[in-house]
């Protein structure tokens, strides 16, 4: 039952479409919204991310630089290559004092820690932690290969035991490279560690991790606003669009529905027409032989002899039971039956069955057949009846002293024609189109049966057949035939 569940658990199919016609369905601004939103959020994660991280670098650079200058700068003013080796006499001890002294006169710097090239620190304002190495710092190493080094997070290693004011600090590794007394024998000698006040450098980064928030938030807003507006009103133009096809779609049916049931009053008429024709045909064909029984029946009734009009009945009936095979032979289906036929001897053989009435009529026939014709494959039976309605409909356009030529001969391709030509009046051009159309004629005694009968056989054999005038006057008609019709079906 409807609305009810199968076997299995599912829907019918009728209510699972009925089921997502009434799912909520998301608009197409919706849909941008959500996926630009997530996709411009990304993006700006990401882009700020990268701002972040390059401005903090560059800031640390600059940072590294300038402690670098100040402390090189006073390393050149107070020390000698010599003081990191014979790090414990009175006189390096005092200069490594008075370079102590001067580089905590910058405002922002705390401590001072010197190492020489051993790791060994030779200098610190801790005392205990002089004459001690620390090989496993690792940013002490990169400083003797030459590198600056700047840490914001100071404290927490092995050398930073006995100091424990490092919290707002940041530590710097600044190499020296101090010359000796020879030319060209410049190394790095030893590295100073100097801890710093990292609120103001803290304070920039902080200042520019907010400028490139507000200002990627700010550009993400306005970029989003902006497509939203465009998909909005995209979005609107296109609803517009779909209810208008949804009209022109509904319009279209109904005119189709329209079409369709016009058309099928226009099959009706046709088939009322056709039956009409046909009844008509019937019975114009049956009229006259049955009015002229009547005639003949009432006339031996009268006088008591019946031997002329009797002859005239049995005539008159014949011609009934010929119009009405004829009228058979024409709605009924038949299937070409294929065989052997020899084209000159078929033409032959209807002629002799026509000649003693060409004779009777004074009309001359004349054959005209083509040496060597083929033989070509199909219905001996229905291409003699063919044939011999062409040349019965010749006959009767003659009048006495006509002459009537039929011929055969080769056509293009293997293909092979028979031509029946007269020098009769010929046919008017509006009545040879309609020639083979059932039922027309313009004979009184005609059934309009004959060439539409003609017609069908030939197109049977997969041939053709026209009409056409013939000068200075007279009519032709032409059937071509192939040698091998493609198959054996129903006409």
């Amino acid at each position: 039952m409807p609305g009810q569940m199968t076997g299995g658990g599912h829907l019918p199919r009728r209510g699972i479409m009925s089921h997502m016609r009434r799912m909520p369905q998301l608009s197409l601004s919706t849909t941008f919204a959500a996926l630009s939103l997530l996709t411009i959020a990304v993006i700006t994660t990401v882009q700020a991310s990268v701002q972040w991280a390059l401005l903090r670098h560059d800031l640390l650079e600059r940072e590294s630089v300038a402690t670098g200058q100040i402390v090189r700068a006073d390393a050149d003013a107070t020390l000698r290559p010599e003081d990191f080796t014979e790090w414990q006499t009175p006189d390096a001890v005092a200069r490594f004092e008075r370079f102590a002294r001067r580089a905590l006169l910058t405002p922002d710097i705390r401590r001072v820690k010197i190492y020489n090239s051993e790791m060994r620190v030779v200098w610190s304002d801790e005392p205990r932690l002089i004459g001690e190495r620390f090989p496993d710092n690792e940013r002490l190493a990169r400083a003797l290969q030459g590198e600056t080094i700047v840490h914001l997070a100071a404290g927490g290693q092995p050398e930073n035991r006995y100091e424990v004011d490092l919290e707002e600090a940041m530590e710097v590794y600044v190499p020296l490279v101090l010359s000796g007394r020879t030319p060209g024998t410049a190394r790095i000698a030893a590295v100073v560690e100097v801890y710093k006040d990292r609120s103001q450098a803290a304070a920039s980064i902080a200042r520019g991790q907010r400028t490139i928030i507000g200002t990627s938030m700010a550009g993400a807003v306005v970029l989003f606003l902006t497509l939203f507006g465009l998909v909005r009103r995209a979005s609107r133009r296109l609803a517009h669009q779909s209810l208008d096809l949804a009209r022109q779609s509904e319009a279209l049916t109904i005119a189709h529905r329209e079409l369709r049931a016009t058309q099928e009053q226009l099959r009706q008429r046709e088939r009322l027409a056709a039956i009409g024709e046909v009844s008509a045909a019937v019975a114009h064909g049956i009229r006259n032989p049955l009015a002229n029984i009547q005639a003949s029946s009432q006339v031996t009734m009268d006088t008591g002899t019946g031997g002329r009009h009797l002859d005239r009945i049995i005539s008159e009936t014949d011609r009934l039971n010929r119009w009405l095979h004829s009228l058979l032979d024409m709605v009924r289906p038949f299937k070409v039956r294929l065989a052997p036929v020899g084209i000159n001897a078929l033409v032959s053989d209807v002629a002799d069955l026509l000649r003693e009435r060409a004779t009777t009529a004074g009309i001359t026939m004349d054959l005209a057949l083509a040496p060597g014709a083929p033989t070509l494959l199909g219905d001996d039976v229905q291409l003699q009846q063919a044939v011999l309605s062409v040349i019965e409909n010749a006959l009767d356009a003659l009048p006495p002293g006509g002459i009537l030529t039929v011929r055969t001969e080769r056509a293009a391709g293997d293909t092979v024609a028979i031509v029946v030509e007269d020098d009769g009046p010929g046919i008017p051009p509006e009545e040879r189109a309609r020639v083979f159309e059932p039922f027309f004629t313009t004979k009184s005694r005609g059934t309009g049966l004959g060439l539409a009968i003609t017609h069908k056989v030939v197109e049977g054999h997969r041939g053709t057949v026209t009409v056409e005038p013939r000068t200075p006057a007279g009519t032709r008609v032409r059937i071509v035939l192939p040698v091998s019709p493609a198959v054996e079906e129903p006409v």
